[in-house]
């Protein structure tokens, strides 16, 4: 794996990894933005073989969106109307997400943000639509972090925001219920209670099917929270978990994609991102994850996974979830 470094006091930097070290190669990718970056995001944005980088900056400086060809990246923004230009020093973004929260197959972006978040429809020919603007998601919550998750298995990924203000222990946070592609805020009392500042993680720590929420807040007042999701064991075993791996069983296939289609209909359920990441200033390994519509049985897992030849596609066919030990299937990637 190779490294990218994000800063907010100079430009931000990229180290290919040679095997035993690393090389600086900023200079030669063109990849060094001087903004003030505080998150960022890598997907094969365009579907063409490589991962491409969108740079989330504060202060009021415009968005990247890096285009990779090749080893050389060129910030398309500007041109794909993505660059939040005009924003005051105040405003910026923080934290993307990346998920299908419309089932359609491709990856969207959401953008927790200090002003109004962002959600980025993406429209399957290598541009992004904007539609969060007068919608719950849309508000203005001083955002660091976000987490796309589907905690009540019913196939439509949900979403987690944590909102920050230095001077406060408990700003509150928004659970948003994705109901077929429209998101509803569904905060319960408790996270309003004791929620998070910048961490935020689903994951299923008991293997029961359901995921589970941790938050952190670093509020000299805050806690570090550990919700147990309860949904009913019918409903919680509604769920498959794919773990990409390399050849060797090694975490190293970052940027990834996996797609679920019924095997019945040939219908396509969603697709998920293999992320390094997971909330602001934190990274982790857990699987994607997917709920599962009533009525759907076996499922085929397709997953693309990247290297020197570009993109390759990987099938497991005829997958029954109800089989699979603890909800998770491992996928490995060829040499």
């Amino acid at each position: 794996m190779d490294l990218f470094v994000a800063f907010r006091d100079q430009a931000n930097r990229l180290f290919r990894n040679d095997g035993a070290t690393f090389t600086d190669v900023t200079r030669a990718s063109g990849i060094g933005d001087p903004r003030r970056t505080v998150g960022v995001v890598w997907f094969d944005m365009d579907t063409d073989g490589d991962l491409d980088a969108l740079v989330a900056n504060q202060n009021g400086d415009e968005d990247g969106f890096y285009r990779n060809d090749g080893g050389r990246f060129t910030d398309v923004a500007p041109a794909l109307g993505m660059h939040q230009p005009g924003r005051d020093a105040e405003y910026g973004s923080v934290g993307p997400a990346v998920t299908d929260y419309d089932n359609d197959g491709d990856l969207d972006i959401f953008i927790a943000s200090y002003g109004p978040d962002v959600l980025w429809q993406n429209q399957g020919n290598g541009t992004f639509r904007e539609v969060g603007r007068g919608t719950a998601l849309g508000g203005d919550y001083h955002s660091t972090t976000a987490a796309f998750g589907d905690y009540d298995n019913d196939g439509w990924e949900d979403l987690f925001v944590a909102s920050y203000l230095a001077d406060q222990a408990e700003v509150p946070d928004h659970v948003f219920r994705n109901v077929g592609g429209i998101f509803a805020d569904v905060t319960p009392r408790a996270v309003l209670d004791r929620g998070a500042s910048h961490g935020v993680m689903w994951a299923d720590y008991d293997g029961d099917g359901d995921l589970d929420l941790a938050l952190a807040n670093n509020n000299a007042r805050g806690t570090h929270v550990l919700y147990r999701n309860d949904l009913p064991a019918t409903v919680a075993a509604r769920a498959l978990a794919v773990q990409v791996l390399d050849a060797d069983g090694r975490h190293t296939r970052a940027g990834s994609e996996v797609r679920l289609v019924d095997a019945a209909t040939g219908r396509m359920l969603g697709a998920r991102l293999v992320d390094s990441g997971g909330g602001y200033c934190s990274h982790g390994t857990t699987p994607v994850h997917f709920g599962l519509l009533t009525g759907v049985g076996r499922v085929h897992v397709r997953v693309t996974v990247f290297g020197p030849r570009g993109r390759r596609d990987l099938e497991v066919r005829d997958v029954d979830p109800a089989r699979i030990p603890r909800h998770t299937l491992e996928v490995r990637a060829p040499r």
